[in-house]
């Protein structure tokens, strides 16, 4: 992404009280650090960490982990977290505009990202870094909400809304990477193997309105 685009998710992200969203998804992450089998003292990344829900799960295994998001505020709410559990081993790093991950190659025995492969504009240039910056025979695990979800109708209606915005108009929708096919072709086989695991779970309002106005 460009500075400018940059700077405006930065403002985004930073304004109102997401993790009083993203608390809600803590099982989504619970259920990533399960499937890629992190175990104690592995080097995690938690890409797009947000407030912290992987990192967390990841913590709670005893696993080595740093959190990287382009927000300040939001990592800062996840030092909160982790800190109020009194879990050791995380740390944290703001991103900025580079295209790549800044972290040597094959740093990490697992990376993962909970929901935040949502908001990376080009995913072949994403699944470039994660290989990267993963050492051989690594995990890269990825959850990502599904095509047919509420959130991803919302995604489509706010391009549709935003039709002539740059940034929302590069993004592309995230279920793609669910797509066996879409994603071995980002891999281009370089993975010795490839799970899809489907799951859901409960998000409980007394109306859409007030889903809305909860996530809006």
């Amino acid at each position: 992404m460009a500075d400018q685009e940059i700077s405006m998710f930065q403002k985004i992200w930073s304004l109102g009280n997401y993790h009083k969203l993203a608390a809600e998804h803590q099982i989504i992450s619970e259920h990533l650090v399960a499937e890629a089998q992190v175990r104690a003292g592995q080097k995690i990344l938690d890409l797009a960490a947000g407030t912290g829900n992987t990192a967390l799960a990841a913590a709670r295994r005893r696993a080595h982990i740093i959190a990287s998001d382009i927000v300040p505020e939001m990592l800062a709410v996840a030092r909160q977290r982790i800190d109020a559990e009194q879990l050791d081993g995380v740390d944290y790093h703001v991103g900025n505009a580079s295209p790549t991950i800044p972290f040597p190659d094959g740093t990490f025995d697992a990376a993962l990202s909970s929901l935040g492969a949502s908001f990376f504009p080009d995913h072949q240039q994403v699944v470039d870094e994660l290989l990267r910056v993963t050492r051989r025979g690594g995990t890269i695990g990825i959850a990502l909400w599904s095509e047919a979800s509420l959130p991803s109708d919302v995604f489509r209606a706010g391009q549709k809304v935003n039709e002539g915005a740059t940034a929302l108009d590069k993004i592309q929708p995230a279920f793609q990477l669910c797509n066996g096919d879409y994603l071995r072709e980002k891999l281009k086989g370089r993975h010795a193997s490839l799970r899809h695991v489907s799951g859901s779970y409960e998000s409980c309002f007394t109306s859409l309105d007030d889903y809305v106005e909860e996530h809006c």
